[in-house]
């Protein structure tokens, strides 16, 4: 049954790519108007198969921050409202004067 999931899984990727392609071309910024899109055409792809896939996910594990899905589903909800993950390098430069 994870190949139900995997199935379920990449449709779901598929539309939201097609979602943000779509919001580009056309101008749509708004964070409202695409989560909404998300919502009701995105989570229906995923909830269609739940009756095959769920249990067998549900059976040997609880799905936690760290499940696949919660994971694209996080980072594609950071996608839509725009933040941006940072990471800070710091350069220490040491500079040692001699004097004679």
């Amino acid at each position: 049954m994870a190949a139900a999931f995997k199935h379920s899984f990449n449709k779901c990727r598929r539309a939201c790519f097609l979602i943000n392609r779509n919001c580009h071309i056309l101008g749509i910024h708004n964070v409202h108007i695409k989560l909404h899109l998300f919502d009701t055409l995105v989570v229906p792809i995923l909830n269609s198969s739940c009756t095959i896939w769920g249990p067998n996910i549900l059976k040997g594990c609880t799905i936690s921050t760290t499940h696949e899905c919660e994971l694209w589903h996080r980072s594609h909800l950071k996608y839509l409202l725009g933040v941006v993950v940072v990471v800070v390098v710091v350069f220490v430069v040491v500079v040692v004067v001699v004097t004679c």
